[in-house]
């Protein structure tokens, strides 16, 4: 629990017990706490106090402030290697120029000890070699012994950046292929798109598989707009290759994530011209109906979904019709979908689209109906608490006691979804008691935040990344928005 104590002039300020800062600093530095010997003294409070009160200051980019706090408390035996790095932390991060030499010799002394846990060695080394930028001294030499130590170091990224720019400025002849290497090699580094600026033009030759692959992980790292560039390089030197069409399926990708709509469109209209046995005809039409929707072009809307002759095509063209053009036009075509599609997600996503139209039509016996046809055929669909408890409010002025019994069930099943605890609610105010929540049910497994992948929503990956960084609180609102929206979704997605 942390604690709250009166400072000596009288304001409250937040105290974090010793216990928490060790275990926050060696879960910083990746090491598994070790505990005293029975033989060694425990530490004294004024070291204990010193190494909270640095550590919270550093956490705060207080830096000079913190290092003479870490100071008293590298009398803590079993944590002395870990306090020294915080110190050198604090000297480099804060760059206190007058505390360079010590931050140095500290550094080295750790990196030279064998004894020192090999992540405590690996963030030395990343620091000397900052350093080495920071003092001008031979940092070209220094990092570039860094970047060839094996393993590869977590901060080799920017350790290459800033051997590019020390070889830029003093017109290294290296300079360029470092650069190229930020580009080529790391393009999900914070530095790609920064190094392709200074670059300008690239001169390195790829084969063509490598060309499309590189393309996919400049995708992959939000870099849109230079893979479009790569993208018109490869037809540019590679037209007649295999993977051609997969290079332009690319293109349609980054230009409708750039929002170029009338570029994806063409792109896509040239996959469909040059490559007729492309497997990616579909999808790109798709994108393209997408693009369109963007500028309200209902006539290509409906070409491009007559053309295609495909669910995702019906699917948003009812959507956009039901949205854009005419309510029920739109119906008619979700209402065809969902009676001719075997696959759990279309059915799942157009029976909840469908349900709204419909109820924004005051047709509700029609929206009980879509509710009760996505159940009966999929009762594992992942709109499932969502469709029980709309199910319920739209059955409550028809027929209270099936409501009831729909409100309960979805409160058994996730008492503590958003669904099921506005069924509790709802069942409250209708003078029912809900049933009690079992243990099974119960057990609430918390999301750990720490496996971007877990979901595909991009606010997810934001999430689980601020996490990373230590801002929770945000990270927790940002995961929150596609939270929401998995408790409707579920696997069906859509």
């Amino acid at each position: 629990m942390l604690r709250y104590h009166r400072s000596k002039h009288g304001a409250a300020t937040l105290k974090t017990p010793i216990a928490l800062v060790l275990l926050v600093l060696l879960a910083h530095t990746g090491c598994q706490p070790s505990l005293a010997k029975p033989e060694q003294s425990q530490p004294s409070t004024e070291s204990r106090t010193a190494l909270e009160q640095g550590y919270q200051l550093l956490r705060q980019h207080q830096y000079a402030a913190a290092v003479p706090l870490l100071d008293r408390a590298t009398e803590i035996d079993t944590l002395t290697p870990h306090v020294e790095l915080l110190i050198v932390r604090a000297i480099v991060e804060g760059e206190l120029e007058e505390a360079y030499d010590r931050a140095a010799a500290l550094a080295d002394g750790l990196r030279a000890n064998t004894k020192t846990l090999p992540a405590l060695r690996e963030e030395a080394a990343y620091h000397a070699a900052k350093l080495a930028f920071l003092r001008g001294n031979e940092p070209i030499t220094r990092a570039t012994a860094f970047l060839d130590s094996d393993p590869p170091s977590k901060w080799a990224d920017d350790i290459r950046f800033r051997l590019a720019r020390a070889q830029l400025d003093s017109q290294h002849p290296d300079a360029r292929a470092t650069l190229e290497s930020i580009y080529y090699d790391t393009p999900s580094s914070p530095w790609a798109r920064e190094a392709r600026e200074r670059l300008q033009s690239t001169s390195r030759r790829l084969s063509p598989n490598d060309h499309s692959d590189f393309l996919v992980a400049l995708q992959s790292a939000g870099l849109h707009a230079e893979a479009i560039d790569e993208a018109e390089l490869f037809h540019q030197r590679h037209d007649t290759h295999a993977r051609t069409d997969d290079v332009l399926y690319r293109q349609v990708i980054s230009l409708h994530a750039l929002r170029r709509n009338r570029a994806c469109v063409a792109a896509a209209e040239r996959l469909w011209r040059e490559h007729p046995r492309s497997p990616h005809r579909q999808a790109a039409g798709i994108l393209a109906i997408r693009a369109l929707r963007r500028s309200n072009a209902t006539r290509e809307i409906r070409a491009w979904a007559k053309r295609l002759d495909d669910p995702e095509a019906r699917y948003q063209l009812g959507t956009y019709l039901a949205n854009v053009v005419d309510r029920d036009e739109g119906i008619v075509v979700l209402r065809d979908l969902m009676a001719t599609s075997r696959d759990r997600s279309m059915v799942g996503k157009t029976a909840w689209k469908l349900t709204w139209y419909l109820r924004e039509a005051d047709q509700v016996i029609d929206a009980i109906s879509a509710l009760d046809n996505l159940l009966a055929r999929f009762p594992d669909t992942g709109f499932r608490p969502a469709a029980l408890y709309w199910l319920a409010r739209f059955t409550e002025p028809i027929e209270p006691a099936q409501a009831k019994r729909l409100y309960q069930v979805g409160s058994d099943e996730k008492p503590y979804d958003y669904y099921g605890l506005m069924s509790r609610r709802r069942l409250e105010a209708m003078g029912v008691t809900p049933n009690p929540i079992t243990a099974e049910a119960s057990s609430i497994t918390i999301d750990p935040l720490d496996d971007p992948t877990r979901l595909r929503a991009p606010a997810y990956r934001r999430g689980v990344e601020l996490a990373q960084l230590g801002h929770l609180p945000r990270s927790l609102a940002a995961a929150d928005q596609d939270a929401g929206r998995s408790s409707v979704q579920g696997r069906d997605g859509g």
